[in-house]
């Protein structure tokens, strides 16, 4: 629901305007507030323009030297405010542009701009399309790309430190077999696959030497020949 909507010359004079239904508060504060901050400043932009309860938004012509303001409540979110503004320039451009080419502030004043018909129509038209293409609703974290990407990030993950914990403990068993071969090709194998070392294996060969002589000897002392 729009409070509002006027259009007026750069000079000041108003030249048509429209009053919402059960708005009581004049439009004349807002607009010279709008005028003194924003127009006269210059400051371009998109962004509506805040005054007490109420955002204003305006466009210029240039051309003719118009400007035409509408105002809403700040609560409101109307999308068609815009496009409303743009069809409304147009109509009143070609409606009234013999008038508006003499730019006579006197007959600006003295002239009858009869466009209630027309904006109510408009106005119409704008809102029956803002409800036909309602605005698009907003994704839910489950349903955002960021939330399927972390998902399938931790997936991917957990996946391939499975893979990565599967290798290493293969390549683990593979060492661990490939030692036990070589050592007993080598015929110096001890019990979990283990290697002597040089020092052990000589170490070794001496106390078989040794073991050999006791089983030899008799308890006095005399050798026996070995079978």
């Amino acid at each position: 629901m729009l409070d509002f909507f006027a259009i007026f010359s750069k000079g000041g004079i108003v030249l048509w305007c429209f009053q919402g239904a059960g708005v009581t508060e004049s439009f004349t504060g807002p607009v010279n507030a709008l005028i003194r901050s924003v127009i006269l400043q210059e400051r371009a932009g998109n962004s509506p323009y805040s005054h007490n309860a109420l955002n204003l938004k305006y466009k210029l012509d240039n051309e003719f030297e118009l400007v035409f303001v509408v105002g809403f409540q700040k609560i409101l979110t109307l999308t068609y405010v815009d496009k409303l503004i743009d069809d409304v320039q147009l109509h009143f451009r070609d409606r009234y542009k013999n008038e508006l080419v003499q730019r006579d502030a006197l007959k600006f004043l003295i002239s009858c701009f009869e466009f209630d018909d027309d904006f109510q129509r408009l106005l119409r038209v704008v809102e029956a399309e803002s409800i036909a293409k309602p605005q698009k609703a907003m994704r839910t974290y489950n349903e955002s790309q960021k939330s399927q990407k972390t998902v399938k990030s931790m997936i991917e993950t957990k996946s391939g430190d499975k893979s990565k914990e599967s290798t290493g403990k293969k390549n683990k068993h593979n060492k661990k077999e490939a030692q036990v071969s070589i050592g007993r090709q080598q015929g110096v194998v001890v019990q979990g696959g283990s290697n002597l070392t040089a020092s052990g294996k000589e170490l070794l060969r001496s106390l078989l030497v040794v073991a050999r002589m006791f089983l030899y000897l008799l308890p006095d002392g005399r050798r026996v020949k070995s079978p």
